[in-house]
């Protein structure tokens, strides 16, 4: 296969906040040398799927994460402190294992002391990522975390049906082991030349990457994007070895579009989806429900359009002096700036929507609001004197008890 026909399909996604795991050499103490990495590699893995998750434009979009071979629930752990996620479903085959660690998928007394903004429920099903079940629709962003390597050629077959024709992700991330790099570790550790005694394969980066350009050119609604894990020490010269675990994160059409500066307001185009796409797998094993469980937050009784509004009023009452029109003596908000600093609304049109039926829109598509006249009688935000309060605050807050720093999670 000819690389221009795999770059079609090809992404450039830049993500945030991804932390390297860097190699180094060792000499134990029969004087062989061992290679390290610092941090483990798995907590590098971790991270690119977090900077995934919270990446800004696509925030709106995420609520349902499910992720496939999760085994000893340490990724749920970081993924359950992300505030906009409402619903994490955790899927192993193992069962014991599962009930072995539910204490990681539980909330703890952090939890209750700083409560979320939004609900959160974990559903930890034992279940296998090649079968299909109701528990997994709706799902926008489905994770394999080196599971592919485990499962054998038929079980990847309807792996990738049960995950890209049933599910329909809008996001789906697979990291495995990249065989080239294993030159690094020396001898095998197994007798079937793999880094596990339970793998089945180890692709190379090639092989890696014809497999997922066959995934979109099957499902042409995906793009997908490469990257990896565990840099190479710095005195190995050929960088073509890669790195010591690679990733590739497919991204569907519409959420791909919400990348692109020219999309209007963070608005998904619709996805043509052909009849090819709709697959429908049957379910190989029995999916089982072991425990779901809730955690606690600040409830909020207040209309979605209520909460739209009260947050236009803070953005209009923080920034009188910015937006003055000292010619009309009122001020203007610009609900194009309005719309970056309002959480949760869908987009701009419905903003202006709801906007409209609260306060004066002028031909300018600014909010117009007469400015406050002069009362002696408060203090306003501009006219607290904090040199003259200081000391007031500081005894004010003497006894209380602060939990603000601490985190026992």
């Amino acid at each position: 296969m000819e690389s221009n026909e795999i770059s079609e399909f090809q992404i450039d996604l830049t993500l945030s906040d991804i932390f390297r795991s860097l190699s180094y050499y060792v000499t134990d103490e029969d004087g062989v040398q061992q290679l390290r990495f610092d941090p483990p590699v798995y907590q590098s893995r971790y991270s690119v799927v977090t900077s995934i998750l919270k990446k800004k434009e696509w925030i709106p979009h995420i609520k349902k994460v499910t992720e496939f071979g999760c085994a000893d629930m340490n990724l749920v752990m970081l993924m359950r402190r992300i505030e906009h996620l409402t619903h994490i479903l955790q899927i192993d085959i193992d069962e014991e294992l599962l009930k072995r660690f539910e204490d990681r998928a539980s909330p703890l007394a952090w939890d209750y002391l700083s409560r979320r903004k939004y609900p959160l429920v974990i559903d930890v099903y034992r279940g296998s990522v090649d079968s299909p079940h109701e528990s997994l629709h709706s799902t926008d962003v489905v994770v394999c975390i080196e599971i592919i390597e485990h499962v054998y050629p038929e079980t990847e077959q309807n792996l990738v049906q049960n995950i890209f024709g049933f599910i329909n992700p809008k996001i789906a991330v697979f990291t495995t082991p990249n065989a080239d790099f294993n030159t690094l570790f020396g001898r095998p550790k197994f007798s079937n030349g793999f880094r596990h005694e339970d793998h089945k394969f180890e692709w190379t980066q090639q092989q890696f990457k014809d497999w997922a350009h066959n995934i979109c050119c099957r499902y042409p609604n995906y793009r997908f994007g490469l990257f990896g894990a565990g840099e190479l020490p710095f005195e190995v010269a050929d960088k073509s070895l890669g790195q010591c675990s690679q990733a590739a994160i497919f991204v569907r059409k519409d959420m791909l579009e919400l990348l692109n500066e020219d999309t209007p307001d963070g608005i998904a185009p619709p996805l043509v989806v052909t009849d090819s796409e709709v697959v429908f797998p049957i379910e190989k094993f029995d999916y089982k429900l072991l425990f779901s469980k809730k955690f606690p937050y600040d409830e909020d009784d207040r209309s979605y359009e209520e909460k739209i509004i009260d947050d236009v009023h803070y953005f209009i009452n923080r920034n009188l002096d910015t937006y003055l029109n000292e010619e009309r003596n009122i001020c203007e908000f610009p609900i194009t700036e309005i719309f970056h600093c309002v959480r949760d609304v869908a987009n701009i049109d419905e903003l202006r929507t709801i906007i409209r039926a609260e306060f004066v829109v002028n031909e300018n598509d600014c909010v117009e609001k007469a400015l406050p006249e002069n009362d002696d009688s408060e203090i306003s935000d501009y006219d607290y004197d904090y040199d003259a309060n200081k000391e007031n605050d500081t005894n004010s807050l003497n006894g209380s008890v602060h939990f603000s720093e601490e985190n026992w999670d």
